[in-house]
């Protein structure tokens, strides 16, 4: 690509007054791997200076279809609709390209656990895990909005300081998922213990009650009546 197509594609224009910074960006840009029908997009919805980023975060191959993620799981298209629904995504158009390669494990895993915790088990744990990413990926723009993006246009940053800087950030906040994947394994092992432990004390309680051990009767030998030398016995008492 080169100048001329990015004036063909109304990405450039060498008399506008930022002229040098486009271009700078657009450079920067092609040499971080988005094509020109890429750019013309972002462009078009005014995020051309992050597009690095969401290539970076979004853009991980190929793109495939819902349609074709399920029957590469070996899973109906309504029970990958179903799962989409539970994460979080509402409905997803069959043919829309919106998932990658790395995707198809997770609808495969899923399935797998509908058949060992059933459906709604494991729709509910869905439900879980995907209620805690959208607070995790909200905490996460809240971060970049108040750490990078503020701070850039205070100081009046060109679109390309933006671009790097925000490349930056999206370089770190695409290794979270791994990060996360450590968190999670350490919290699994303390709800284990956690469950051991309430196991236990439960059965303890559940345990009947042993009374005291009764002491043995001590027998004791009759004593002999006490009468005077020389009275006669009551017969009343014999």
């Amino acid at each position: 690509m080169d100048t001329a197509d990015y004036q063909r594609a109304g990405l450039y224009d060498p008399e506008a007054e930022n002229a040098v910074d486009r271009l700078a960006l657009l450079e920067f840009l092609a040499s971080n791997g988005l094509t020109l029908d890429h750019m013309i997009d972002a462009h078009a919805h005014g995020t051309l200076a992050v597009a690095a980023s969401n290539q970076n975060l979004l853009l991980r191959g190929e793109l495939l279809s819902l349609r074709e993620v399920a029957a590469r799981a070996d899973m109906t298209l309504e029970d990958a609709d179903e799962g989409c629904r539970a994460v979080g995504l509402g409905a997803v158009a069959p043919d829309e390209p919106r998932f990658v390669e790395g995707d198809i494990a997770t609808f495969v895993n899923s399935r797998l656990a509908c058949e060992v915790f059933g459906r709604e088990a494991t729709l509910q744990f869905t439900r879980v895990a995907a209620s805690s990413m959208a607070r995790l990926a909200e905490a996460g723009m809240a971060s970049f909005v108040s750490e990078l993006e503020r701070p850039l246009s205070e100081a009046q940053a060109t679109e390309v300081e933006i671009a790097r800087t925000m490349q930056a950030g999206s370089l770190i906040a695409a290794g979270v998922p791994t990060v996360l994947e450590t968190f999670y394994w350490h919290h699994w092992h303390a709800a284990i213990e956690r469950f051991q432990v309430a196991r236990t004390r439960r059965r303890l309680r559940q345990r009947p009650a042993r009374g005291r051990p009764r002491r043995p009767r001590r027998l004791h030998a009759a004593r002999p009546s006490a009468r005077r030398p020389g009275a006669q016995p009551d017969h009343r008492r014999l």
